[in-house]
């Protein structure tokens, strides 16, 4: 048994270095496993003590100093109210993201705890309208160390890992590329994959009924994977010019989504402990998804360089080939920012039309309403939908807005970190200390009450038909005489998040759905099937909501005008 003099200076020895570790916090695992290796031998030395104890005990001080200060009250954040488990370790988190349920699981802390909630040692998570500008404004704050875990430091930079005058420069040529100018000019392209799209699903019917030996209405289709496909073909089309034929292969031949998927489940999980991430690189193989990611940004790199500038793709502009924003920058860099746009671009929209045309199906007044809508919608000379009156169009949009709210492609998100050498700030109406990491979820904010109301939790497109009817005077076309708003706060509605590091593709997303949603709703008559009746539930947060298979029966139109095909 060892002595009380040993125990007690390993005891101290423990809280001196949790002090050392509070003050100057690790980034890397290496000081820990030296002061797990090194510290020990001291005291049995000096006391001429056997060292196994020593080794043992450190530790277990060591751990047990730890999780005292972070539960005791004089931790910073003691006042904030959390679950004890978030409270004590980051491994909380990294469970709850394992569960796909991070999202649901912060509403309903918030639901228990209030608009502040610590969900970690230091990181708090805020569901406040006020803390979206303080958080994610203009003066607000720098990304946190989550996303340490996203660079890796032997690669450069892409744009979502970066903060303050480097993303500002960088999200120039993000905006060159991707601004309302730049989207009106993949218009074109835009629409011929729509129409691709369109015909495959057609092709998927026909196919279908003859499996199904032509019995029955329309056949079974999983509308999800087709629009994942068309995603994918367009994002590469607008980043590089071309590259992707998923939907003419009628599927991932590559297996380019299961990659995808892959790396940001991994990455979902790592980015709360970014000390793992960097262990993982140095175990061989470990880290296999992302060098196959980085492997695939380049390969599409390289076939675009070899092509040349056809059109003035999203590489055109994050290359500067134009000159507009010398110096030009590294290729390395223009990579890893177009592997990104693939992963951002395809996924946060197939997500947005995916959950509407669940929610359309789940709601038929809803459906018949939009189809109304869209058959009267103007074409253009040829025989397309005409995109620019399709944003006039308010139910469309009020349809699009309300799936977003009730599920936006990135319910949490990552966070925010209040600097650590500047002072502190109030947020959500609490001083915050330095160094703490702040969410701002989406998905909470969308489904609080306070800020949506009535039917916070339904999908009730009217809502955005009579804010806006309210906003301008006017009357709500379409709306009940007693319907009526109790809450709507419009500064609460971030599905691009908020700030100068919002989503930069907003104005092209904004064009793709509008047009690929109505071109479904007009040329096709859907209904539910059993097996996807409780779809959403299966959704799960890997900081980019991962879908299910969304099947349901589908038949063409017996009009199907407007969408040229």
């Amino acid at each position: 048994m060892p002595s009380v003099e040993l125990v007690c200076s390993v005891a101290a020895l423990s809280v001196a270095t949790h002090l050392i570790f509070k003050t100057h916090e690790p980034t890397s695992p290496l000081p820990v496993l030296l002061a797990l290796l090194l510290v020990p031998p001291l005291p049995a030395y000096a006391l001429h003590a056997p060292l196994l104890p020593s080794y043992t005990l450190y530790p277990f001080f060591l751990a047990l100093s730890i999780a005292l200060y972070r539960l005791s009250p004089w931790h910073p954040l003691a006042a904030i109210p959390g679950p004890p488990l978030a409270r004590l370790t980051k491994f909380w988190a990294m469970y709850i993201t394992h569960t796909g349920a991070q999202h649901r699981t912060y509403r309903a802390l918030h639901a228990r705890y209030g608009p502040l909630v610590r969900v970690g040692p230091n990181e708090l998570s805020a569901a406040a309208p006020d803390a979206v500008v303080s958080v994610l404004g203009a003066t607000g704050l720098p990304k946190g160390r989550y996303y340490a875990a996203r660079q890796d430091p032997h690669a450069p930079a892409n744009l979502i890992t970066l903060s303050g005058d480097r993303h500002a420069r960088r999200r120039r040529r993000w905006n060159a590329g991707m601004g309302a100018s730049a989207s009106a000019e993949y218009l074109p392209v835009l629409v011929r994959r729509a129409q691709a799209l369109v015909r495959r699903i057609g092709d998927a019917i026909d196919e279908g009924k003859k499996v199904e030996g032509g019995e029955g209405w329309g056949a079974k289709v999983d509308v999800a994977a087709w629009i994942r496909y068309f995603s994918f073909d367009f994002t590469g089309d607008m980043a590089f010019g071309g590259g992707f034929e998923m939907l003419r292969d009628g599927g991932d031949k590559e297996g380019l989504t299961h990659l995808f998927d892959s790396g940001a489940r991994t990455l979902s999980h790592v980015s709360h402990i970014p000390w793992i991430a960097q262990t993982l690189r140095r175990i061989p193989g470990a880290t296999a998804t992302v060098l196959k990611m980085r492997a695939f940004g380049l390969r599409c790199a390289t076939k675009r360089i070899e092509r040349g500038a056809e059109v003035k793709d999203l590489w055109y502009h994050l290359s500067d080939e134009a000159g507009t924003f010398p110096p030009k920058p590294p290729l390395a860099e223009v990579i890893a920012d177009g592997a990104l746009v693939i992963l951002a671009g395809s996924d946060t929209t197939t997500t947005v039309l995916s959950v509407l045309m669940y929610l359309l199906l789940t709601h038929p007044a809803a459906h018949a309403r939009l189809r109304a809508e869209v058959d009267g919608a103007r074409e253009t000379e040829e025989g397309v939908l005409d995109a620019e009156h399709l944003e006039q169009l308010p139910f469309l949009n009020a349809c699009l807005n309300e799936a977003m709210r009730l599920h936006p492609a990135v319910p949490v998100g990552g966070p925010r970190r209040v600097p650590d050498d500047g002072p502190s700030r109030v947020i959500a109406g609490q001083v915050v200390p330095p160094g703490t990491e702040i969410y701002v979820p989406p998905y909470c904010l969308h489904r609080d009450p306070q800020n949506f109301a009535p039917h916070t939790d339904d999908f009730w497109p009217e809502r955005w038909i009579l804010a806006d009817a309210e906003a301008s005077g006017a009357s709500a076309p379409g709306t009940t005489a007693d319907a009526k708003l109790i809450a709507h706060d419009k500064a609460a509605f971030i599905p691009f998040s908020y700030g100068p590091q919002n989503c930069a593709g907003k104005p092209l997303a904004w064009l793709e759905m509008r047009l690929v949603a109505a071109m479904l709703v007009r040329a096709f008559d859907m209904r539910m099937v059993r097996e996807s009746e409780r779809w959403t539930e299966g959704l799960r947060d890997y900081f980019i909501l991962e879908r299910g298979p969304l099947v349901v029966r589908m038949e063409r139109r017996a009009q199907a005008a407007g969408v040229g095909v």
